[in-house]
């Protein structure tokens, strides 16, 4: 017997230089339910938000991309909508601490690789923290 994934119906901004990876992220996501915009890096992800008015829950976010990092993207993200989460994602187990206490509110991590029942219970953490 399959274990049933969390769902929801959140909006989230997914970031990630690598395309297969954001596809990846974006594409389990729409299946679990959310309404899901993506972006190859933080400049494109804050003109995203820009354009939506702010109007994200959650902010997926690499945390090592060419130019503005995801640290970097969380701030700008929050300076903007402050009340929004973050997951970061990254290969390098070592930055699972980034983040923490940025303007006060918690920040989840996920390593890669993961799998998708990981990614599906972290995103729902992150949503109800």
């Amino acid at each position: 017997m399959s274990a049933v994934l969390p769902t929801g119906r959140e909006r989230v901004l997914v970031v990630d230089d690598d395309e297969g990876i954001r596809f990846a992220i974006a594409k389990l996501l729409r299946m679990l339910g959310y309404q899901v915009t993506t972006a190859e890096g933080a400049e494109a992800a804050l003109a995203r938000l820009d354009a939506t008015g702010g109007d994200i829950d959650l902010l997926v976010t690499d945390i090592q991309m060419p130019g503005m990092n995801g640290d970097e993207l969380a701030r700008a993200t929050r300076a903007r909508r402050p009340g929004i989460r973050v997951l970061y994602v990254s290969g390098d187990h070592s930055l699972a601490g980034v983040g923490q206490g940025v303007t006060g509110t918690r920040s989840h991590f996920l390593g890669k690789p993961f799998e998708a029942a990981e990614l599906a219970s972290r995103v729902r953490e992150a949503l109800e923290a």
